[in-house]
């Protein structure tokens, strides 16, 4: 890694933390004048009133930053894996307005992962685990469905009992950033928009 590289990872770090700095902010008190906030059930960690905007800020974060990455840098990323991303994105915003039945979620999240099949990213091979090795395509996409969903419903479980899931998801993302940035160097400028 050279250190043009570094500078520009430390950049797109800051400017994505800024960004989200001031879209919480914004967003809070926008749900904050509306009263749009996240009931407190026995559940929930949280005892005072908390808005459910953190996953829009993060969504718009990311949009800023790839949208920056794209015109300075020519940064890439596979269309329908945006797509995709974007999908999920906006599920999440419309059930956190619109409160979305479990089972529309559930096809729109099939949808989405079939969408990211689109851009041959899948589970082929599980290197050695339960001793298999290559698997069959139709059962790769099928496995790469089924992590997909365990992986975005894990998260809005985690979501809905504590209504904070932002720790977390900079954790996930940055393990996710850290295996994708060894593999493909042009995914670099990804980590830190995703962590800001």
């Amino acid at each position: 890694m050279n250190i043009e590289l570094v500078l520009i990872v430390f950049l797109f770090g800051i400017i994505g933390f800024s960004v989200s700095y001031y879209l919480n902010g914004y967003l809070y008190n926008a749900f904050k004048s509306n009263k749009m906030y996240d009931p407190i059930v026995s559940r929930s960690s949280h005892k005072e009133k908390a808005t459910r905007s953190g996953g829009m800020a993060l969504f718009f974060t990311f949009c800023v930053c790839y949208g920056l990455g794209k015109g300075v840098y020519s940064m890439s990323i596979d269309l329908y894996a945006l797509i995709a991303f974007i999908f999920i994105a906006l599920t999440g915003m419309a059930d956190d307005l619109f409160s979305i039945k479990y089972r529309e979620k559930f096809f729109l999240q099939v949808f989405a992962a079939i969408v990211l099949l689109q851009s041959e990213i899948y589970i082929d091979s599980f290197h050695g685990i339960f001793g298999l090795y290559e698997i069959p395509l139709l059962a790769s996409y099928l496995i790469t469905i089924f992590v997909f969903i365990v992986v975005v419903n894990a998260f809005n479980l985690i979501d809905g009992i504590d209504g904070l899931a932002a720790l977390l998801s900079v954790k996930f993302f940055v393990l996710i950033g850290g295996i994708i940035s060894v593999s493909s160097a042009e995914m670099n400028l990804v980590l830190p928009s995703i962590i800001g």
